[in-house]
């Protein structure tokens, strides 16, 4: 099952404040850390040794290993933006959620990750009954591959050896996108004055834009170790 809480203390994405301080029930919703799926797999394998000392160097004798990872994303919260409530409290207002969109209205490009449309702004004086933590992040996948070899000398000393390795980092080079950087999706409007001014909101342009990896480009490195 999904891990749960009404305050995650750690990740980031469900914020760390209560909308409504006395409604603590409505807070309840999947840990910012909770991550439904996780698969992960390492191998080894020696290649055997061959017979041809000329082959033997190229091909024999070689230690490979890699390292796989496939997990799916991370909970977060989009918040209104403003004070709508009249809470003297930004933090924590989440929007309404519109009828027929369902609470995870993910798109999956890095521009616009999630409908904003799905959204629209309480009524003054309201929270909104967005839940903490209905939206879906992108997921992550991931294989880190090396390969060893040692090759002794005897005719230097019997204890002369020499270690080539090749590590490769996101050897396919897969983009793996963080959280959406924005999660405040709407800017207030103010339209009228005094007693009779109704405050509003329109969609940010940058709500849901992705801007960030959570990991890196394809790294490879190569090494030689001599032991003696």
């Amino acid at each position: 099952g999904s891990a749960s809480d009404n305050q995650s203390g750690q990740g980031t994405g469900s914020g760390t404040f209560t909308q409504d301080p006395y409604n603590i029930p409505n807070e309840h919703g999947r840990s910012s850390f909770d991550r439904t799926h996780a698969f992960r797999l390492s191998t080894v394998y020696l290649t055997p040794q061959l017979k041809n000392k000329a082959a033997n160097w190229i091909a024999g004798s070689w230690q490979m290993s890699g390292i796989f990872s496939a997990v799916s994303g991370n909970p977060f919260t989009v918040f209104l933006g403003f004070d709508q409530a009249g809470v003297q409290q930004t933090a924590g207002q989440r929007p309404n959620l519109k009828p027929g969109y369902s609470q995870n209205p993910i798109i999956g490009e890095p521009n616009h990750w999630f409908d904003v449309n799905a959204f629209s702004v309480p009524a003054v004086g309201q929270f909104g009954n967005l839940g903490r933590s209905t939206l879906i992040g992108p997921g992550l996948t991931n294989l880190d591959f090396s390969m060893a070899k040692t090759v002794r000398v005897p005719k230097v000393s019997e204890q002369f050896a020499m270690q080539i390795r090749a590590e490769a980092f996101n050897i396919f080079n897969h983009t793996n996108l963080g959280l959406p950087q924005q999660t405040a999706i709407f800017a207030q409007v103010i339209s009228g004055s005094g007693a009779s001014a109704v405050s509003t909101g329109v969609p940010s342009p940058t709500a849901g834009q992705i801007t960030n990896t959570t990991t890196s480009s394809r790294q490879i490195q190569l090494a030689l170790k001599i032991t003696f």
